[in-house]
């Protein structure tokens, strides 16, 4: 696998990884909220 292609996956998954924080801490904001 070239580097490029590496850090190109590299970011997708960075930025997958911190969607889901994200909605997670959102999911957490609501059930804490309720």
């Amino acid at each position: 696998m070239s580097s490029a292609r590496f850090l190109l996956v590299y970011k997708i998954a960075l930025c997958y990884s911190a969607a889901s924080l994200n909605s997670l801490d959102a999911f957490n904001n609501v059930v804490l909220d309720f």
